[in-house]
């Protein structure tokens, strides 16, 4: 009698196996659906374009966009208005241009032409753009209806020469002998008073007096050369009156030998030489 051992571990997990691979084999394999993506092809720069547009690139891609730049795009919009939409002529003003925002203001004449412009913006918009260069207007900003200025009163009046300033009159200068005689009497009065002051005031007068004895003196370095050559005499002098040993002893020897020749033993306190007050 033969016994019959259940699978267990590494049995099981090959029976596993092949039952799942027969099972795989035997089912349908799913279709794999495959989504492409479309990509837009981007050109590099080389497309042919407009001068305008290329050179609203340009400017905006090297930062041109100064103040004097947008003052004169300003500028072209308003002065080319009645070349953008000649039919508008005369009855819608471009009045005023912020580049900064890209808002073109409009004053129609009447309200008719009020509503006309509000229906159509995007038109006027496209119009200018196309004139002036690509997205140089965005929006526009429409104005209460007023009576617009001709655009011969207009050139006229801006063509006209300002007038030219009238110099400042200058004020007349009196001389001495035109003056008022008020300011005269003044001036007079004045000069009295003054030097009586003058006088009167012991400070006034000490520094006058000061102010003279420094004028009088003469400056010291006018005389360098006097008082260097006086130094140089009184060293001189002083060096003469000094006696020398080699004098005195030659003084002496004389003495002796005059003492000798009279018979003389020595030398008598009176005969002695006395300091000499001058040289050979």
């Amino acid at each position: 009698m033969s016994e019959t051992t259940d699978p267990t571990g590494a049995d099981l997990a090959r029976i596993a196996l092949r039952s799942a691979r027969a099972a795989a084999k035997s089912a349908p394999q799913p279709k794999r659906t495959c989504t492409t993506t479309a990509r837009t092809q981007r050109g590099g720069g080389r497309d042919p374009l407009a001068f305008a547009d290329a050179l609203s690139r340009m400017v905006a891609e090297r930062g041109w966009a100064t103040p004097a730049a947008a003052a004169a795009t300003a500028g072209s919009v308003i002065d080319q208005w009645s070349a953008i939409a000649p039919e508008l002529a005369g009855k819608v003003e471009a009045v005023q241009f912020d580049a900064a925002s890209g808002t073109l203001h409009l004053r129609p004449a009447t309200p008719a032409y009020r509503t006309q412009l509000t229906l159509h913006q995007k038109q006027i918009t496209a119009k200018v753009n196309d004139t002036v260069g690509p997205d140089t207007v965005r929006r526009l900003e429409i104005l209460r209806p007023a009576a617009l200025i001709s655009p011969s009163s207009h050139d006229d009046r801006t063509s006209a020469p300002a007038a030219a300033p009238q110099p400042a009159a200058t004020p007349r200068r009196y001389t001495r002998e035109e003056a008022p005689e008020g300011y005269r009497e003044a001036i007079a009065a004045h000069r009295a008073t003054w030097t009586q002051q003058q006088h009167i005031n012991p400070k006034i007068q000490e520094a006058a007096e000061r102010q003279l004895r420094e004028r009088l003196r003469e400056p010291e370095d006018h005389f360098a050369d006097g008082r260097q050559a006086l130094e140089e005499l009184q060293r001189k002098t002083t060096a003469q009156q000094q006696l020398r040993p080699s004098d005195a002893a030659r003084a002496r020897a004389l003495q002796r030998l005059a003492a000798e020749q009279a018979g003389l033993t020595s030398i008598t306190p009176e005969a002695a030489p006395g300091p000499m007050d001058r040289t050979a």
